[in-house]
């Protein structure tokens, strides 16, 4: 929604189509201003969460579309030095750094690459199986190249723009989950100054930036 919940009302239905009137019904309980009106226990409040239903998010208004009747959505590929307060003006994200019109991606897995036919890229389905620093990270990607890692000698670690195009529901079809290593955190090639960069959180579906040192996961991207 973009704000934080209020105590008298706050409506997830009115404001996104993926939540039905069920998903307000447990904000209403969960907010209820008496104690004795909300949820008892955590396990209680953690049962009525998990029984809620998240709807797709293709059938937004606001999504991109791509296909074959449209020319193919061409994202920027270049690395950039962007600062936060530049971010959502060159991301196209909102306060929150979420895409302001996700892309309804067409998603075509082949072996061990996907292609993504709206946006012409193919990404590598596994991604690098420990979390790795900014700096890793570029050495893991040349290591892909070395390699020719499934065919494919033009590996890179993608922008921001590229990664948050995965926030569809095409990132949970085609890109299998590590059980041992659940974290979907992608370091992007975005710098933010000298000492940080820029990456995506895949499970909350926003954009950061944390320090070169710290360790995320690598999705390698190519053109198609």
């Amino acid at each position: 929604t973009g704000q934080l919940p209020g105590m008298q009302s706050f409506s997830l239905s009115l404001v996104n189509p993926r939540y039905d009137h069920h998903w307000d019904d447990f904000f209403v309980r969960a907010l209820a201003w008496r104690p004795e009106e909300r949820f008892q226990t955590a396990a209680q409040m953690l049962k009525s969460l998990d029984q809620l239903i998240l709807g797709p998010a293709r059938g937004s208004a606001a999504c991109n579309l791509g296909s074959g009747q449209q020319p193919v959505i061409s994202l920027r590929r270049e690395p950039g030095n962007i600062c936060r307060s530049r971010g959502q003006e060159a991301f196209a994200v909102n306060a929150l750094f979420r895409p302001l019109a996700p892309i309804c991606n067409r998603l075509q897995a082949s072996g061990e690459v996907v292609l993504d036919q709206a946006t012409a890229l193919q990404w590598n389905r596994q991604a690098s199986r420990y979390p790795l620093s900014f700096t890793e990270a570029q050495a893991y990607v040349a290591e892909l190249n070395a390699h020719k890692m499934h065919g494919i000698d033009r590996w890179r670690v993608p922008t921001v723009d590229e990664l948050l195009s995965l926030l569809d529901d095409g990132e949970l079809r085609c890109f299998p989950d590590d059980p041992e290593l659940p974290v979907r955190w992608f370091w992007s090639c975005d710098r933010h100054g000298h000492h940080e960069s820029w990456y995506v959180n895949m499970d909350m579906g926003f954009a950061g930036v944390q320090d070169l040192n710290c360790r995320n996961r690598v999705r390698a991207v190519a053109d198609a």
